[in-house]
Formats: C-alpha cells, structure tokens, sequence
C-alpha cells in the first residue's frame, strides 16, 4: 500500500510540475500578444502622423522636400525602430513552440509509468472486492 501511495503521490507531483510548467508558458504567451498587440497600435499612430505630415507638406506645395523634412525623418526612424521590435517579439512568440513540445514529450514519457502503475493498483483492489474500481478497469 505504501508503493501505491509513493507512485500516486509521485505522479501527482509530477502533474502538478507539468500543469505550472503550461500555465507560465500560456502567461508568457499571453505577455507577447500582448506586446505585439500594443507595438501594431504604436505602429498604426506613426503611420498615420506620418501621413498627416506628408498630408500638409504636399498641401503646402513643397513636394521635393518630404524626405528632407526633419519631422518626417523622426517619424520614419521611430517606425523604422518599431518595426524592429515587432519582428523580435514574433520571434519570441514563436521560438519557445518547440522547446514547449519537448518539455511535453518528456513530462508524457514520466507519467506514463505512473499511471499505469495506477492502474495496475486499481486493478488489485477490485480484486480485493472494493466497488466502483471494478467498472473503471472495464
């Protein structure tokens, strides 16, 4: 009885790590869409700044010297840096896929010895005449 309880008690450690493990991946997650959410909002503003000053350059008839302009060449930069970010954000979004299926793969490979450890237990008591373990096995 006590083997039992060391492998039931193993198993639900060992469940209890794999749940937290999720949990902080589905968090971080989480934190990068949300980063990425608000680097597409910021992107969204300059361009449209960028827009209205190259709106009222051309308006005031001075088309040769939009790239010239000192507001255009900070609003391009600051894209230009967004834009950085953004793609260094979906690559954090992006890399931990597969680090998150082998850290599955092996938490599997751990839990399956347990629970069939498990059942091999439940087995013994719907030998030993206990009910309701009996249906679970069929």
């Amino acid at each position: 009885m006590s083997d039992l309880w060391k492998e039931v008690t193993n198993w639900l450690s060992e469940t209890t790590k794999s749940a937290i493990k999720e949990t902080e991946d589905l968090a971080r997650r989480g934190r990068v869409k949300m980063e990425i959410l608000g680097i597409n909002t910021a992107l969204s503003d300059k361009f449209a700044a960028l827009g209205g000053v190259v709106y009222e350059i051309i308006k005031k008839g001075g088309r040769s010297s939009i790239k010239a302009n000192a507001k255009v060449k900070k609003l391009v930069a600051e894209i230009t840096r967004l834009e950085a970010q953004l793609r260094a954000s979906k690559q954090k979004k992006e890399t931990p896929k597969a680090s998150r299926k082998s850290s599955t793969r092996k938490t599997t490979a751990k839990k399956t010895p347990s629970k069939r450890a498990t059942k091999k237990a439940s087995g013994k008591k719907s030998s030993e005449g206990k009910t309701g373990t009996k249906s679970r096995s069929k």
